[in-house]
């Protein structure tokens, strides 16, 4: 089984807001970063940066994550896994808490940080395989959303989500050997 997550940070806004004048960028961003790689993987560029791995069914993962606060302001970022898929050649995060198999596998401890300014904090993505598992490549995406309140009379102001390549699994002939 192919595993596939993507990081990305998420900055929105409060509910039922309607966007106004548009408020200045504020300066710095709200970012995840994968701390951990795999020795059998440290030559491949997309394990620096993302959780790819085959795994055999019932196997249990565990990878390290940094969220990062660069803005001015101390933030409090839910943590959380959630579905993506690939379409006509381009990964997609799905919006908010949408769930897939691979989100069910997954787990972020602890799921809420709160980051001081200019600071960060760590937090722990765990994947448990179920022994039952269907074959076939999974995809995901580990959101930090940070939720800001609206500038008095400004309307709202959100940041764009980082875009990153899909994490995938797949379950191998090789892999059920491990």
């Amino acid at each position: 089984m192919l595993v596939v997550f993507a990081l990305i940070a998420l900055v929105v806004a409060p509910a039922g807001m309607a966007t106004a004048a548009p408020r200045q960028a504020t300066t710095g961003s709200i970012g995840l970063r994968l701390l951990d790689v795999p020795v059998d993987a440290g030559n491949d560029p997309r394990a620096q940066i993302y959780i790819v791995d085959h795994l055999a069914l019932g196997a249990v993962i565990h990878r390290r994550i940094e969220v990062s606060n660069t803005t001015a302001s101390p933030v409090h970022a839910i943590v959380y896994a959630a579905a993506a898929t690939i379409e006509d050649g381009t990964f997609l995060g799905a919006a908010g808490h949408t769930q897939n198999d691979l989100s069910t596998w997954t787990s972020v401890y602890p799921d809420s940080v709160d980051v001081a300014a200019k600071s960060s904090e760590l937090a722990l993505v765990s994947i448990t395989v179920p022994a039952d598992a269907a074959p076939g490549e999974q995809y995901g995406v580990v959101w930090a959303e940070v939720r800001s309140a609206p500038a008095t009379g400004s309307g709202i102001c959100s940041g764009e989500p980082r875009r990153h390549p899909p994490l995938r699994v797949r379950r191998s002939r090789r892999c059920a050997r491990a």
